[in-house]
């Protein structure tokens, strides 16, 4: 599998957190003797969020250490299995750029009795992000703006039917980029076997390249379509997969 590493025009400095209500999911805890609850569709018993359960196979839980596998940080996580999520809606400002970024875990990819799950669905506002599966435990992150005063987000496993195609979820946040952020990668992942997609944040309208090298020396243009930024916001690129070069960029044009 080729690597590829983003170089970075700028960097971007982050804002305050915004308020995400239970993020870490501590609240509201469970009894000494009780490990684990179970979490029926439409309830809000984790302060801050509303479950969502399509109630086939093993709903999503509420775990806590020490008997479980699900936690990152902290004596609690929530386990989302097949067809369940969480959604919450989070004070935004109109136009204003977030970070939304959580820990995840997956199973073993390489386990005999594991069952890998489908790409993670993540929904902020209108925008649809399908995460890629990774081993463990992973920080991933979305980069969004926002469209209104309000903002709502959904966390949802959409594997088809059958147990033990879940996700470890915690550590969820959101923070604000401040305006005066600079350009910056968001992700780079697959979009299937031959597409990759490469997201960014552009600061300022423009058109925005990319190129490859095998070496940092020379440049070249590949077949990535020109991205044009008719506002700051987060763009991108898609295009075929394997260029056989170790290294690429993204510039502003004009």
């Amino acid at each position: 599998m080729s690597k590829f590493f983003a170089l970075m025009l700028g960097f971007c400095f982050l804002g305050r957190a915004e308020p995400i209500v239970n993020g870490d999911f501590e609240s509201p805890g469970l009894p000494e003797n009780q490990s684990f609850r179970y979490l029926n569709s439409g309830e809000t018993f984790l302060p801050g969020w509303v479950v969502t359960n399509d109630t086939v196979g093993e709903p999503p839980y509420y775990a806590k250490l020490p008997r479980t596998n699900l936690v990152h940080h902290g004596r609690y996580g929530v386990a989302l299995g097949q067809g369940s999520g969480l959604k919450t809606t989070l004070s935004t400002e109109v136009g204003g750029v977030y970070e939304l970024s959580f820990w995840l875990r997956s199973h073993p990819l390489d386990c005999a009795t594991c069952r890998t799950p489908s790409p993670l669905r993540v929904t902020v506002g209108r925008v649809v992000t399908n995460l890629a599966v990774i081993e463990g435990w992973s920080e991933r992150s979305v980069v969004f703006t926002a469209a209104g005063p309000a903002t709502e987000l959904a966390i949802f496993n959409p594997s088809p039917a059958g147990d033990f195609k879940g996700y470890g979820l915690d550590d969820v946040r959101v923070v604000k980029i401040a305006e005066s952020a600079e350009f910056r990668i968001v992700s780079v992942g697959r979009v299937d076997e031959s597409t990759l997609s490469i997201r960014f944040y552009a600061p300022s309208p423009g058109e925005y390249v990319r190129e490859d090298s095998f070496d940092l020396n020379a440049w070249e243009m590949n077949s990535f379509p020109v991205v044009r930024a008719d506002n700051a916001g987060v763009y991108e690129f898609r295009g075929p997969a394997g260029s056989g070069r170790e290294f690429f960029r993204i510039s502003k044009r004009s």
